[in-house]
């Protein structure tokens, strides 16, 4: 059993085991094998239904998934409320895990027509999206090691894939059973990946409803009440249920996404890709102080002072969020956050200032950064950090990194599927050059994701981003101009070379645009730095999805060639 205890000093972060990290691991995997299993037969697609059925998959999977999250993004706090958290999470996680693998498991048997494959493709992408935005509900109540075991589950499922195509492809058999039995191994699958989700869930039930805030003030809850600038009573950020800010957010920008390892880079604030400067907080600004006490909330805890997890600790829960409670309380009453006076000072690293109604700048609702709301409503994290000058403020620091961002996704929208019109020059041949750019591109992108995080490659300039994603997008025209060319200028081993490399780069970008980010604006303006990347690429992949229907009805004569 993993830890089922708090983290820290902060009750919302759940500290979990190894054994958390792996199942976060497999749940990802699970919801999203579905679309990798499908998506990478396209040239089978190709043959049966023409070149343009990779472009319809794409549109069949990621569109319709936005009115589910507009409606989400309404009923979520509702639901949370009414039922409980664990509870809602708990049916989306069956009802999208559970459909996705029942989905796959009767696919054989439907009728091979375009419609149906469409219809189907549909069902995969509204059943993963719920399953996704219950997984990042949750992971948000845990430690950052979830959040990165949750976003590379997601890219690893390729690696999954790869795997069992490889495995049945040294089994003599016809194509069509080798098929069938690649998509009912996908199907169980599914199946490890609910019983893995329903397994975490369950060891961490009390922990995440300990998490949550109750329905009505308690004993509990009252000292860490706050007054806000309206006279209405809100709770503190350390007891706001996040499930319908940032982690809302996230889901909404991935699903309409290839890559869903931007929702750790946006989620964690780019926290995991900086490097802490140990300095004194007495010789710092107060944006400098919270940025530190920040990392040192997050910092894992020392040796022995972990809560000892599992449903036999489950009591010691309520018992930990209460000692933070008293902490809290106390640190208010010796420092004087809160206090009109403000005469305190900051002399250590504290539990973190849950009074946002002080008159110390520090603690007021401009210096920490607000959640981020739905990306289908105004973006009003990124107005109430600082008002308008504090959205000017991020869109001209972040200007540099926002260009960069859209082109790398505008870029992989309009080239990934293209794919299926690449002709041949004979070395890989027709139907295995689709599946070749089709693996290509994961494991680039995989990598380029990884190349920041080495401290001699991550980005220090927005220009440096600004220039590649805009060097991505130059090369559009090159794209479209090969698969035109005549067969002369075809290249196999080239042109798989060249989109290893525009994915390396695009992975990079992303990586490099939700690291940098945070560091181009002042602390408290982070948040609103996040969810501007968040819009930004939501933008990209929404107009290059259009852009690429443009191209397939003027190149190439419809959606049927």
């Amino acid at each position: 059993m993993s830890g089922g205890g708090l983290a820290g000093e902060n009750p919302n972060k759940i500290k979990g085991g190894k054994w958390t990290v792996v199942r976060f691991f497999l749940c990802s995997v699970g919801y999203s094998i579905s679309w990798m299993t499908l998506s990478s037969l396209l040239n089978v697609y190709s043959d049966l239904y023409g070149r343009s059925s990779l472009l319809l998959m794409n549109i069949a999977y990621f569109l319709p998934s936005i009115p589910l999250l507009v409606v989400s993004s309404f009923a979520d706090e509702w639901l949370d409320q009414r039922f409980g958290v664990p509870r809602v999470v708990l049916a989306r996680l069956v009802a999208g895990l559970g459909g996705c693998g029942v989905v796959c498991a009767v696919f054989p048997w439907l009728p091979e027509t375009i419609w149906w494959l469409l219809a189907t493709i549909t069902a995969l992408g509204v059943l993963s999206a719920v399953a996704f935005s219950a997984s990042y509900q949750m992971v948000a109540r845990f430690a950052n090691k979830n959040v990165i075991s949750l976003g590379l589950g997601c890219v690893g499922c390729g690696l999954v894939v790869l795997a069992l195509e490889l495995a049945l492809g040294a089994v003599p058999m016809s194509t069509r059973l080798r098929n069938f039995w690649l998509l009912e191994l996908t199907a169980g699958i599914c199946v490890v990946g609910l019983a893995a989700s329903v397994s975490l869930l369950s060891d961490h039930w009390r922990a995440i409803e300990a998490w949550a805030p109750a329905p009505a003030p308690d004993a509990l809850d009252a000292p860490l009440l706050k007054q806000d600038a309206d006279g209405e009573l809100g709770r503190a950020p350390s007891h706001r249920r996040r499930s319908t800010s940032l982690a809302r957010l996230e889901s909404a920008s991935v699903l309409i996404n290839y890559s869903p390892l931007d929702v750790f880079e946006a989620m964690s604030e780019g926290a995991a890709l900086m490097h802490a400067d140990g300095l004194s907080t007495s010789l710092l600004t107060c944006d400098e102080q919270e940025e530190v006490h920040d990392n040192y909330l997050s910092a894992p805890l020392p040796l022995g002072a972990r809560v000892s997890g599992g449903r036999r600790a489950r009591s010691a829960d309520m018992a930990s969020a209460r000692a933070a409670a008293a902490r809290r309380s106390a640190w208010h009453a010796q420092s004087g956050v809160g206090n009109p006076a403000g005469t305190g000072r900051l002399t250590q690293l504290p539990p973190p200032p849950t009074a946002l109604g002080s008159a110390d700048p520090c603690a007021t609702p401009a210096g920490r950064p607000a959640p981020l709301a739905s990306p289908f409503s105004a973006p009003e994290s990124v107005v109430s950090v600082g008002g308008s000058g504090g959205l000017r403020e991020v869109v001209e620091s972040c200007s540099g990194v926002v260009v960069g961002l859209y082109c790398s996704g505008v870029y992989f929208v309009l080239a990934f599927p293209f794919f299926t019109f690449v002709p041949s020059s004979g070395a890989l041949g027709a139907r295995m050059l689709p599946k070749v750019l089709f693996f290509a591109r994961l494991f680039a992108d995989a990598t380029g994701r990884l190349a920041p995080r080495a401290r001699c490659l991550a980005p220090r300039s927005p220009l440096l981003l600004a220039g590649l994603g805009v060097g991505m997008v130059a090369t559009l025209p090159g794209y479209f101009m090969y698969i035109r060319a005549a067969p002369s200028w075809h290249n196999d081993a080239a042109f798989v070379a060249y989109i290893a490399g525009c994915w390396l780069v695009g992975g990079y970008v992303n990586t490099g645009a939700y690291s940098l980010a945070p560091r181009l604006v002042r602390a408290h303006l982070r948040a609103a730095a996040n969810g501007l990347l968040a819009i930004t690429y939501q933008v990209a992949h929404t107009s290059g999805l259009l852009a690429a229907l443009a191209l397939a009805l003027a190149l190439f004569g419809g959606l049927r060639s």
